[in-house]
């Protein structure tokens, strides 16, 4: 189905092509839907908007998925808080949002440096950006373990930009453990950018986990259905408009 969404679109533009080339083994890059724009052949000035969700067959060998094609003004770019050239160091390079993160710094002539846990699965990075963008764009550095202190110290050295995508997953259900090991992998991002005095600009990400369901019931209950730009966390709502919490107080006696 397609909306349109604009008539006109501002002068000096560009159209932004986000496409990855991805394999089998990669499947959880399809897995969502995403939103995506593009401009008509027929009509270039119109903005139109595409809603769709693909999902790779295991079958296929490769496949490329096209996830956001967008016309958009260079103005906010002529005169950058921070120099074209400069080395952005995005976390969890290899992941979905992060790896089209990349791609975008190095379109607008900033070099990336990415972190990864495994440099074996995340090899395919440097050939896709060098065979786009050309050698010396884009970087690996391994970091394996985010929680541990200093672990970003090496990457982000005279680096002016720090984009923090990755965090750590636990299923477990401890919530300190889970909510505790999330603020140490912030914490230790953070303290990396502070101590690094060329950092301009330290951007935080959020998560799609924030859109998913807090109850185990409702998580599975999802099944079937998409969670888009315009989902947000029903449990999270409800929990916001619950009536405080109660109990009954209770006094021991006490022998005089």
């Amino acid at each position: 189905m397609m909306l349109q969404t604009s008539s006109a679109v501002a002068p000096e533009s560009t159209s932004i092509d986000l496409r990855l080339k991805v394999t089998a083994d990669k499947t959880h890059y399809l897995r969502t839907m995403f939103r995506r724009h593009h401009v008509e052949p027929e009509s270039p000035t119109h903005l139109t908007e595409i809603y769709t969700l693909r999902h790779l067959n295991a079958s296929n060998n490769t496949d490329t998925h096209q996830v956001a094609t967008t016309e958009l003004s260079m103005s906010f770019i002529e005169n950058p808080a921070v120099p074209k050239g400069s080395i952005a160091v995005i976390t969890g390079a290899n992941g979905y949002i992060a790896s089209h993160i990349a791609d975008q710094f190095i379109r607008y002539g900033y070099k990336v440096r990415g972190t990864v846990r495994n440099p074996k699965k995340s090899a395919w990075l440097v050939p896709h950006f060098e065979k786009k963008y050309g050698v010396g764009k884009f970087e690996l550095h391994v970091v394996p373990d985010m929680q541990v202190d200093g672990a970003y110290d090496e990457a982000i050295k005279g680096a002016s930009i720090f984009v923090h995508t990755a965090t750590v997953i636990d299923f477990n259900g401890d919530p300190a453990e889970v909510i505790g090991g999330a603020v140490k992998c912030g914490m230790v991002a953070i303290e990396a950018a502070y101590k690094e005095p060329n950092i301009k600009r330290f951007i935080l990400t959020s998560s799609a986990l924030t859109l998913m369901p807090l109850k185990k019931e409702n998580f599975f209950a999802l099944k079937g259905q998409t969670v888009g730009m315009d989902t947000f966390g029903h449990d999270a709502k409800e929990l916001a408009w619950a009536p405080p919490p109660w109990g009954v107080c209770q006094a021991s006696p006490v022998k005089g």
